[in-house]
């Protein structure tokens, strides 16, 4: 497998003077990994995968893909690497499933008619390939946006929401081709909300917040840390409505008030409670387990 790797350096974007959509990011992704980045709406993940696929350009900062820094003399090379899933594809509705990807790919200078056939069938729509676009239902659709994204064996490859329209069988093909690709040398790069998903398909988390990053983590030292359910006491020093009613509505719980959260919770519960701590800016002031030092390996994540 070839090894390939994507760097940002103090990577800024703004529209506005004095108001930063993304704040000197510093990440470092790699070939044969899944990274996930991760926060709400506003957060900034969308604008980082539109100038990392080269729609928005005038960010300032550094993109370094295999040592070479992208400019404007390898900028148009470095966008036929370059996959893109975007949360919502307009496509050319008179045209076939077929008819669509041969276009795209030929845009993007990699017509192989066996290679958009077994595309095709990698994300099935073999059946469907002479339908038109404004025949296809919203799950179709979103698979005709997967196979456009991975058409021209992308190095890199982003993906916007991916699981928006797909149904169950269609998000464990999406996250099956997501680690072949992976496996394959090509770097993967996905956003969403939705955490239940990530942590069995995904090896790193990036979480954004208000166009920071405020936490990495590597998914397998994550979960090495804690494999069973265990009891865990949050203590806040600050409480937010919308926080109680997460809580309250998704979790079962011993204790819950202003001021204590104690209830036994899995990996994955503590994954999405942290989350909602951080864009709800609940102020933690401890966190105890029977073992101490989890209790602040879990104070270190926030």
């Amino acid at each position: 497998m070839i090894s390939n790797s994507l760097f940002l350096n103090n990577l800024n974007f703004s529209y506005k003077v004095n108001k930063n959509i993304l704040d000197n990011l510093n990440i470092t992704f790699q070939s044969g990994k899944i990274t996930a980045l991760l926060g709400i709406n506003g957060s900034g993940k969308t604008t980082l995968l539109k100038i990392l696929c080269g729609i928005i350009r005038h960010y300032s900062g550094t993109i370094v893909f295999n040592n070479n820094i992208i400019n404007d003399s390898n900028f148009i090379e470095y966008k036929k690497l370059v996959g893109y899933m975007p949360e919502l594809l307009q496509l050319y509705s008179n045209m076939t499933v077929i008819e669509v990807l041969e276009y795209l790919s030929i845009l993007k200078n990699k017509f192989i008619s066996f290679n958009v056939v077994d595309i095709l069938i990698k994300v099935g729509l073999e059946e469907h390939y002479k339908k038109k676009v404004k025949e296809l239902s919203k799950g179709m659709k979103q698979k005709l946006n997967l196979a456009q994204a991975i058409v021209n064996n992308p190095k890199i490859v982003l993906f916007d929401e991916p699981s928006n329209g797909f149904d169950c069988n269609s998000i464990l093909m999406f996250y099956r081709i997501l680690r072949q690709l992976s496996d394959n040398g090509s770097i993967v790069i996905l956003s969403t909300h939705h955490v239940n998903e990530i942590y069995s398909n995904v090896d790193n988390v990036v979480v954004l917040s208000h166009g920071k990053i405020s936490k990495e983590f590597n998914i397998n030292e994550l979960f090495n840390n804690c494999k069973n359910k265990l009891y865990v006491y949050f203590y806040f020093y600050n409480m937010n409505y919308e926080f109680f009613n997460y809580i309250n509505l998704n979790y079962s719980f011993l204790k819950f008030n202003d001021n204590m959260l104690i209830g036994e919770f899995s990996m994955i519960d503590l994954i999405n409670i942290f989350f909602y701590i951080k864009e709800y800016k609940i102020v933690v002031n401890n966190i105890r387990t029977e073992d101490k030092e989890f209790s602040i390996y879990l104070m270190n994540l926030l």
